[in-house]
């Protein structure tokens, strides 16, 4: 039991405790389009790699061409193909925004882990990201987050350890304004 009258660790460790605001939370989903279903694209995975094999036996057969060098090639292919597919068709983000900062996180399948926090203050620019500037930055310093391609992202431009980086999102219209606001909202308190 706790005794709240009484001073302890507990007490003056909650009366730490920072507390933040929840503004909002949105999930953002790739669009599904040729493979529908998680189970429709295994079924396609699989084909692909049954596939495989018998092409390295045709090529086997037909052109003299050894089995293992040309499955080592058709496998590596298989394995760009699946990390293309979990990257761009499997993963989806949740942006969390607070009154201080605003949170990545990166959801795939059951697992769920967290890519940024920015507090509001170290971000400089929030807009349309052009590819062809590149905001004077080098290219490294880009993080993609988001599940449109660039040039449809919107930039958020931060700073970082004293080095400007630049992270692409895809937030809705109501998290955008929210964001935006919040911002504001944050660099008029820090000016003060």
């Amino acid at each position: 039991m706790i005794d709240v009258l009484q001073t302890g660790h507990y007490n003056i460790s909650m009366g730490e405790n920072d507390v933040q605001n929840l503004i909002c939370m949105e999930n953002v989903v790739p669009k599904p389009r040729l493979i529908r279903s998680a189970g429709a694209l295994y079924v396609v995975l699989l084909l692909l790699a049954i596939g495989s094999i018998a092409a390295a036996n045709a090529l086997e057969e037909h052109l003299r061409i050894p089995r293992e060098y040309s499955q080592i090639a058709f496998y590596a292919l298989l394995l760009g193909l699946g990390l293309y597919i979990y990257r761009f068709r499997l993963t989806s983000f949740r942006y969390t925004l607070t009154d201080r900062y605003f949170s990545i996180d990166r959801l795939a399948g059951r697992n769920e882990r967290e890519e940024e926090r920015l507090p509001l203050s170290d971000i400089t620019y929030i807009g349309i990201f052009a590819s062809d500037e590149g905001f004077g930055i080098r290219r490294g310093a880009i993080r993609n987050r988001s599940i449109l391609p660039e040039s449809k992202s919107t930039a958020i431009r931060y700073r970082d350890n004293g080095e400007e980086r630049t992270l692409l999102v895809s937030p809705g219209e109501e998290m955008l304004e929210k964001l935006t606001a919040q911002w504001e909202n944050a660099v008029q308190t820090d000016t003060e």
